[in-house]
């Protein structure tokens, strides 16, 4: 199957790759890619480029028509992506460049409850938006923090997307196997009504969860903090995709109180 877009995370390798070649990170964008582009093997400054360059010449990218680039929400993280979309726009028909809010080693919690749920719901809007979605997709999870890494690696399961990693010290980039992700398919329809709800709206006052939706049997999908709930990250996901299924494959879910029923 050809693919014609890449999804990749972005880390900030690019600052050792640059010291290393005695480029000036404070120089402006402009002439930092000039000074990269004139490096004689430029494709090995830093992960997110080297990876990139092996995907294409391994044919794994057949058209060059979409890169994303997801980057930190870091200073850092700001002028790497700028600096990789300035790079990359001679070899790309298009460069989309996001940064994941709360997605930096700041604060723990945050990166967690914040961070990746920023992740699945900037990764899923950008399969949404390309045509062939699955077909056209692949998620390049070598850039970025370990967990972003992992975390991405799970959402290309779920969605069904290849991924790919390249291991340092290599020089080609390896599809990730194919692990297996099962998500409790009967208890989204159980509580269907709670995860669209809490899809829709972000946040719900405890007070209003019925009395028979025991929160323990969510844990993991649903969060409550202060008396507020709202969907964790793999909740986000579940919903989501589960969601996204039955609306590609023309199903009707009806919901009545905490009761769903497909017909």
């Amino acid at each position: 199957m050809k693919k014609n877009t890449i999804i990749a995370t972005v880390g900030t390798s690019l600052l050792g790759g640059l010291n290393r070649n005695g480029i000036d990170w404070n120089l402006p964008i402009e002439q930092i890619v000039k000074k990269i582009q004139e490096l004689e093997n430029n494709t090995n400054i830093c992960a997110e480029i080297s990876s990139i360059h092996s995907m294409i010449h391994e044919n794994i990218l057949v058209e060059k028509e979409n890169l994303y680039l997801l980057a930190s929400d870091t200073v850092e993280g700001e002028k790497i992506k700028l600096i990789l979309k300035s790079y990359f726009a001679s070899l790309f028909r298009n460069v989309h460049v996001f940064t994941i809010e709360h997605l930096n080693g700041q604060n723990a919690k945050q990166f967690t409850e914040e961070g990746l749920r920023n992740l699945v719901k900037i990764i899923v809007y950008i399969v949404k938006t390309v045509p062939n979605r699955e077909e056209d997709c692949v998620i390049n999870a070598t850039g970025g923090y370990k967990a972003q890494i992992s975390f991405a690696g799970l959402i290309g399961q779920v969605l069904k997307i290849p991924v790919y990693y390249q291991f340092e010290g290599f020089s080609s980039v390896v599809q990730l196997p194919t692990m297996p992700v099962v998500f409790d398919y009967q208890l989204w329809l159980k509580h269907f009504k709670l995860f669209k709800e809490l899809y829709d709206l972000g946040i719900a006052s405890t007070k209003l969860l019925p009395s028979n939706i025991k929160l323990k049997e969510l844990d993991g999908l649903v969060e409550e903090t202060n008396g507020q709930l709202r969907l964790s990250s793999t909740g986000l996901l579940l919903h989501e995709v589960l969601w996204n299924r039955y609306k590609d494959e023309n199903f009707r879910v009806d919901s009545d109180d905490t009761s769903v029923h497909i017909r």
